[in-house]
């Protein structure tokens, strides 16, 4: 499941739709359009569109849409975040989202309410495969190559290991 981490700042902008696109410094994409991401305190964002841009391109329209009120605050914010970004080989992605208000998950204590379920995936725990110790594998390997031989053997297709 992808998830994006924002600054507690950032999580009411969001909510009141103030920030709609985030900025990130990465050496290859890990998000695309189409994807939902978890966002911890908030939910989940579905992504319209992520595109590689040039930081000196940027512009205040591109400031507004990210929560800042002027280009120089996000300038100063991307400094701050990302302080060797003029060297460090990486690539300026710009994300799109949109927040899915009812995908919500409520705070401890209050109800609640049904998370869409994203896709079927069938998820198996468990738990006594990480409870054997390595002194215990080899006992367990020969008890079941024991049990292996006398199944071939009762079957009669073939002799025992």
């Amino acid at each position: 499941m992808p998830q994006l981490f924002f600054k507690k700042i950032f999580l009411d902008a969001i909510r009141t739709g103030r920030k709609t696109t985030t900025l990130r410094r990465w050496a290859k994409c890990r998000i695309h359009p189409g994807d939902r991401v978890y966002v911890l305190r908030l939910g989940w964002l579905a992504i319209g569109m992520v595109e590689v841009i040039e930081f000196h391109a940027l512009g205040d329209t591109d400031a507004k849409a990210d929560g800042f009120a002027s280009l120089a605050e996000l300038k100063n914010a991307m400094d701050e975040i990302y302080p060797d970004h003029k060297r460090d080989g990486k690539r300026w992605y710009r994300i799109h989202f949109e927040w899915d208000a009812e995908a919500v998950i409520p705070a401890k204590g209050k109800r609640r309410r049904k998370i869409k379920k994203i896709s079927k995936v069938k998820v198996i725990y468990r738990p006594e495969i990480k409870l054997i110790k390595p002194a215990e594998k080899s006992k367990l390997a020969g008890f079941m190559r024991i049990q292996l031989d006398k199944a071939v053997a009762a079957s009669g297709l073939s002799p025992a290991l």
